[in-house]
C-alpha cells in the first residue's frame, strides 16, 4: 500500500515530533534507563524530511519515505498544542535545526539523561531529544524543564505537546507500509 503525497501531508506537519523505538540493544537500554517506550526522537522538516541526532553520524537529515518500523507501537507522533497559533513562531525551529546539522553526538550526555547532572552537555554535540527540545526553545517554546538534558519520555510528557499519532488509519501506512 503506497501513500500519496497528499495523504502524507494530511498525516504529518512540519515540526511534528516523532518518538521511536527499535529492537536493538541500544534502544532497549535507553528505554530501560528512562522508563519509556521510546528511545529516539526526530523532528519533521519540510514534510518530506526529518532531522535527528544519531550515535553514528551525529545530527543529520533523512527522507521520511525511508523510515520503517515493524509496528505502530514503535512510533508516537506528537504535535504542538495550538499548532496554528504558534505556526509562525515555530518557523524559527527550522533555522535552528539547519544550523545543527553535522554536529556530533554526545554519548555521555545520553547516559547523563538518567542521572540529570547536566555536567555532560557540550555546545557542539547533541543527543536526539536535546536537539528537538532546543529547536523549540530557540523558537520561544520551552517544551521541557531542561532542554540540554531531556529524554524522549520528557518530551512525551510535555504539557505543550499532544499525542497525534495513529488517530487515522492511513498514518500507519506512512511509517509502516510505505515500501510494501
Amino acid at each position: 500500500h503506497r501513500v500519496d503525497r497528499r495523504q502524507r501531508q494530511m498525516c504529518i506537519r512540519d515540526r511534528d515530533i516523532i518518538l521511536t523505538s527499535s529492537d536493538n540493544i541500544f534502544s532497549k537500554g535507553i528505554r530501560l534507563a528512562t522508563s519509556s517506550n521510546y528511545s529516539h526522537v526526530l523532528m519533521i522538516f519540510n514534510q518530506t524530511a526529518y532531522i535527528h541526532a544519531l550515535f553514528k553520524g551525529g545530527v543529520q537529515s533523512g527522507n521520511i519515505q525511508r523510515l520503517f518500523f515493524r509496528s505502530k507501537e514503535q512510533v508516537c507522533v506528537l504535535r504542538l498544542k495550538n499548532y496554528e497559533r504558534y505556526k509562525k513562531l515555530i518557523l524559527k525551529a527550522c533555522s535552528f535545526l539547519r544550523g545543527e546539522v553535522a554536529k556530533g553526538y554526545n554519548f555521555l550526555n545520553a547516559i547523563d539523561v538518567k542521572l540529570k547532572t547536566g555536567l555532560c552537555s557540550k555546545e557542539n554535540t547533541k543527543i536526539c531529544s536535546q536537539l528537538v527540545a532546543e529547536a523549540y526553545e530557540y523558537a520561544g517554546i520551552k517544551l521541557v524543564e531542561n532542554s540540554k538534558n531531556c529524554s524522549p519520555e520528557d518530551l512525551k510528557r510535555s504539557e505543550f505537546l499532544e499525542y497525534y499519532g495513529f488517530q487515522h488509519n492511513y498514518i500507519v501506512y506512512v511509517f509502516v507500509c510505505i515500501w510494501s
